[in-house]
């Protein structure tokens, strides 16, 4: 029933293992997922959707929002043009019938702009030569303290995963 090559057995089995079943796993290989962006398919899953069918005493047949968008939002996360936090913070307004893309419209800040995330992991490590030493020093728990300057400028939706990678980037 599903492609090992994405799902590992635990996954499926946990998918399968869920109170109703084998509906979700057919679902799951329904949205047509990648082996790049099925990971964020399977923990979108998890942690938002099978708990709120399960809250809701309701089938995945009668999950509101249609598979087409859900494989939008699946990847538009595995192409970091939005985060996890993203979708959490807006998971109502997403059940009610509304876009991603309206919700981006809305509030354009979600859209992840990595030109913006560049230009101030450059000014926080020009403006902090001292713990860029530290780091090259191999004091790598300082990484914690830069990113949390960039959440602190980014604003707390930014997921810190996203930022990592560019900050040891710059580092190096």
């Amino acid at each position: 029933m599903y492609n090992s090559d994405y799902l590992t057995y635990a996954e499926a089995d946990v998918l399968y293992n869920f109170e109703i079943g084998c509906e979700v796993v057919i679902y799951f290989d329904n949205l047509k997922l990648t082996k790049d962006n099925y990971k964020q398919g399977y923990n979108l899953l998890i942690s938002e959707i099978l708990p709120y069918l399960k809250k809701e005493k309701l089938s995945i047949k009668d999950f509101p929002i249609a598979e087409s968008e859900l494989s939008n939002i699946i990847s538009m996360l595995s192409d970091k043009k939005i985060t996890a936090r993203i979708i959490k913070d807006n998971f109502t307004d997403l059940l009610t019938g509304k876009s991603i893309e309206s919700l981006i419209e809305k509030e354009p800040t979600v859209l992840i702009d990595t030109n913006r995330i560049d230009s101030l992991v450059k000014k926080i490590i020009q403006d902090n030569p001292e713990k860029v030493l530290d780091y090259k020093n191999g004091n790598v728990k300082i990484v914690s303290f830069f990113i949390g300057m960039l959440i602190k400028e980014l604003g707390k939706g930014t997921d810190p995963k996203d930022l990592h990678s560019h900050l040891i980037s710059k580092l190096a």
